[in-house]
């Protein structure tokens, strides 16, 4: 379902947007926190860095509202985070699995359909392979790390067919002083 209506409604997406929440409900009342969210574009982004009761508000009024679509490019939110102004401490980063395109900015980007191995093609459908997955959240983890001090801190739902990506995520983590939490489906 290319709206993402059939994933609106599943268990890992509500799921996500509760850990959402939560991750706001809990942080300190002196925090500063800023909400992005991403597909292959980014479909969310506060103007602003609000206190975390403020945050609340943004989530209930907008954010809880963005259904999936279309697959996900790391790189697009980790790019619109360098092109920013933010420079976050942490980012808590609410994922289930490798991301599944590239981002604007990367070598891969106009290259990623003629990269060996990158797509699978069958008369009724193509995906991204393993391999590709990997490859486009290296180069994304890669690009951004050079410029970034921030913490990141992973909520990894559970997955299918992407073995790699607990390891991947916790690697990432551990660099950056972050952390990774795994939570079953509720």
């Amino acid at each position: 379902d290319p709206s993402g209506q059939r994933l609106e409604q599943g268990a890992k997406w509500k799921q996500a947007k509760k850990i959402v929440r939560w991750l706001i409900e809990q942080a300190p009342t002196s925090s500063s926190i800023k909400i992005l969210g991403y597909s292959d574009r980014i479909t969310f982004d506060d103007p602003f860095w609000k206190a975390p009761d403020e945050s609340l508000k943004s989530y209930d009024r907008t954010i809880q509202k963005i259904a999936p679509e279309s697959g996900t490019s790391l790189a697009v939110a980790l790019e619109h985070i360098q092109a920013s102004s933010y420079h976050p401490s942490d980012i808590y980063l609410v994922t289930d699995g490798l991301p599944t395109l590239s981002g604007k900015n990367s070598p891969l980007f106009a290259l990623s359909q003629l990269v060996k191995g990158c797509f699978k093609m069958s008369k009724k459908n193509s995906f991204v392979t393993g391999d590709c997955r990997r490859m486009l959240f290296q180069s994304a983890v890669t690009d951004f790390q050079e410029t970034s001090n921030a913490r990141v801190h992973v909520v990894l739902l559970p997955l299918e067919g992407d073995p790699e990506a607990a390891y991947l995520y916790q690697h990432w983590a551990n660099l950056t002083g972050g952390t990774l939490l795994s939570p079953a489906i509720s």
